[in-house]
């Protein structure tokens, strides 16, 4: 439940990140900046969530082709791409 209502209420906010020195208000870039870091949170609940789902079970990886090819590329993808989109931030 906390990661599907905090994504639900941060993804709303984390698009306008993107028009910094836009015309748009200040407050709302800066609220669309917290947003986008605190993507954190339902990005930690999925993970904690399909480890939890495989637990015990994490050796079918390595004997079936939909687990280990499939289900270790969307993990990947989905815990590596909101850190990559953080760093993006940081840079001057």
């Amino acid at each position: 439940m906390i990661g599907f209502w905090s994504l639900a209420f941060f993804y709303a906010w984390a698009g306008m990140h993107h028009l910094i020195g836009g015309p748009f208000p200040a407050w709302l870039i800066s609220a669309s900046v917290v947003a986008s870091v605190m993507m954190f949170v339902p990005v930690i609940a999925v993970a904690i969530n399909q480890h939890l789902t495989m637990a015990g079970h994490f050796s079918a990886w390595k004997w079936s082709l939909t687990w280990g090819g499939w289900f270790q590329g969307i993990m990947l993808n989905r815990e590596t791409t909101p850190i990559l989109e953080i760093e993006e931030y940081m840079l001057p």
